[in-house]
């Protein structure tokens, strides 16, 4: 009998791509916990979030997460099948139908598990895809022992609309990508 793939799903809205997230991403394909990793932006926020469009947002992983993916981490575009409003759990149910051999693992920060308890189906969705905490200052240390800076999506965003287009915590190159395509001014 193979061993079965152990695939992490690291999903979040990516808005945009940061450091915090490269370093999670990271950490996660380190341990020896999963075998590869999906990275999933949102498509449509369950938590009603406004957010730069889909495309923008796929393209911006691609370029933060390139230095890993050598078939190990890959961005997926996975809930733009969903098309609505994405649930983890739908997006899990999806994804176990295309890699129904796959093993998986639900990669989350050190803040999401105290907010879980607002996830649709968050008892089932830990059932299927049990969590790989990765530790984030201030919050959790996670199952590994270790964190990730706090670095907030929402904070370099308002950065940016305050006019500081040079807002630390992004790979250079989603920062070029932001300043070429005029996002969050």
């Amino acid at each position: 009998m193979t061993q079965r793939r152990r695939t992490g799903v690291f999903g979040g809205s990516f808005d945009p791509p940061h450091l915090g997230h490269v370093a999670l991403a990271r950490l996660a394909l380190q341990s020896s916990q999963i075998d590869r990793l999906l990275i999933v932006p949102t498509y449509s926020h369950a938590f009603s979030k406004r957010m730069v469009g889909f495309e923008h947002r796929v393209k911006m992983c691609e370029l933060a997460f390139v230095d890993l993916s050598r078939g190990t981490c890959l961005v997926s575009t996975i809930e733009e099948e969903l098309s609505g409003t994405s649930y983890t759990i739908d997006t899990l149910a999806l994804l176990r139908k295309e890699f129904p051999d796959d093993v998986f693992r639900l990669v989350v920060g050190g803040d999401i598990p105290e907010e879980l308890h607002k996830w649709k189906c968050h008892e089932e969705l830990q059932e299927i895809a049990p969590l790989l905490v990765i530790g984030r200052d201030g919050y959790s240390d996670g199952d590994l022992g270790v964190t990730v800076p706090n670095i907030s999506s929402s904070g370099i965003r308002l950065e940016r609309q305050r006019g500081r287009h040079e807002a630390v915590g992004l790979p250079e190159s989603v920062r070029e990508y932001i300043r070429k395509h005029g996002l969050y001014s």
